[in-house]
């Protein structure tokens, strides 16, 4: 078997296992300046995921979904809640990396979100990143 140790991208992954083979398919974009690679082939992978060096992350468990959207509460002045609409990027283990609508030093509420609401002001316990 040949290895080819190239990096790419994943185009497209899908959401089903093949219960019959166990597999699952993943589109990827490689370059391919030698030709090995033929169009509609079937190969073997190891990937690995790409390392988000500082990156703002948040808890699976705060990011909420509605209509418009992802966000998470934050604490604003006055230990206010605020909601702050968030895009997501990739999920690392249990959090995701926050493109965009977090900055770094934001807090995050991650527990108890089902009890404030955006406007609400609260009590905070606070826990470092990490706890």
């Amino acid at each position: 078997m040949a290895r080819l140790p190239a990096a790419g991208h994943i185009a497209f992954l899908d959401n089903q296992v093949d219960s019959s083979t166990g597999t699952v398919n993943v589109y990827a974009d490689f370059a391919n300046p030698e030709g090995l690679l033929l169009p509609g082939a079937y190969v073997g992978v190891q990937t690995a995921p790409s390392k988000a060096e500082n990156a703002v992350i948040v808890p699976v468990a705060a990011v909420q979904t509605d209509q418009s959207g992802n966000f998470v509460l934050v604490l604003g002045p006055g230990n206010k809640v605020v909601q702050a609409s968030v895009t997501l990027g990739e999920q690392i283990a249990q959090n995701f990396v926050v493109k965009s609508g977090l900055s770094a030093g934001q807090q995050v509420i991650i527990d108890g979100i089902q009890k404030v609401k955006d406007g609400e002001v609260v009590s905070p316990t606070i826990e470092s990143a990490g706890q």
